[in-house]
């Protein structure tokens, strides 16, 4: 990878954490756009490229890679309105001759808990 790559890479995920913290979504359309490990794993998952055409419409503010694929997260701006945008990437993936099960959730401020009991 090139060093402009990796740098952009870095920066990304700094701005994705004051995204998420900061309760920004309009900065998520930038960041989400990955130099490294997305381009060579979109070929093994051709929903990526057909979702991340999505961009910009309906509130979607972009599509990557769920950790090494094949699950792509769709990110839609909390002000869209959630069916219009699973319309809209079922139809895109139906022309596409794509299928995927999409399934609407949502970030927690939480987070993952886990227990222990004896």
């Amino acid at each position: 990878y090139s060093r402009a790559d990796a740098v952009t890479n870095v920066q990304n995920s700094m701005l994705l954490l004051a995204a998420f913290s900061q309760g920004r979504p309009e900065l998520l359309s930038a960041v989400l756009e990955d130099r490294i490990h997305q381009p060579y794993r979109s070929a093994l998952c051709p929903l990526l490229p057909s979702l991340q055409e999505l961009k910009g419409k309906d509130g979607i503010l972009g599509a990557v890679l769920s950790g090494a694929g094949p699950s792509v997260l769709i990110f839609v701006d909390p002000r869209a309105s959630l069916s219009k945008v699973q319309k809209l990437a079922a139809a895109h993936l139906s022309r596409n001759r794509l299928t995927a099960e999409l399934i609407p959730t949502s970030i927690t401020a939480r987070g993952a808990r886990s227990s222990f009991t004896k």
